[in-house]
This record gives structure tokens, sequence and C-alpha cells, in this order.
């Protein structure tokens, strides 16, 4: 699971240090904020699931308590991740159409 999660990890770095330095003039301070921020949250998803995972690795007793509370640990997590997605998905999308108009509509 951790091994399927370093690609998102990665675009997540990428994103993150991208909208750090942009300039406020390309995307409003107020997208350009909510995406950090979102970035931000999905990043410390990551490093729950990442802390759970070692928690439950090795040994019987780990497999135990995996069995009963870490595999429920990791979909709660699992949805934080995929609802902070989504979001970040719309804010992209909403970049884009605002990046369209400025460049179509207000010339």
């Amino acid at each position: 699971m951790s091994r399927d999660l370093t690609p998102l990890r990665n675009v997540l770095s990428l994103l993150k240090d991208n909208f750090a330095t942009v300039d406020d003039q390309a995307v409003p301070e107020t997208i350009r904020k909510e995406i950090i921020d979102i970035i931000s949250n999905c990043r410390r998803v990551l490093e729950e699931l990442d802390e759970l995972l070692q928690r439950h690795n090795g040994g019987l007793s780990q497999a135990l308590r995996w069995a009963t509370t870490g595999s429920q640990d990791a979909a709660k997590l699992r949805w934080n991740l995929d609802a902070y997605r989504g979001t970040l998905h719309l804010a992209l999308e909403l970049l884009k159409q605002y990046v369209y108009i400025q460049d179509h509509c207000l010339e």
C-alpha cells in the first residue's frame, strides 16, 4: 500500500512546490491558498497512513491488530484521502477554467 501511494506523494510534492512559488497574478490568492491547504491535508493523511502501516508491520501480534483495527483505520484514512483528492481535482478544474477565461475572454 505504501509503495502504491508513492506516485501520489510525488505529485503532491511537485504541486505544492509549484503553487508556493507561482506568480500571484497568474493564480488568484484564494485559489492558490486553497490548493496549498488541500495538498497539505493530503500529505498529512499520507503520513498518518505511513505511521499506521509502520505500527502494524511485522509479527503475528501486529497482523492480528491489523485484522481487528488497522484495516478499518486504513479505510478511514483512504476515505479522507479520496475526499481531499476529489476536492483538489475540483480546485484544479476551477483554476483551469479561470486561466481559460483570462486567456480567451478577457483580452
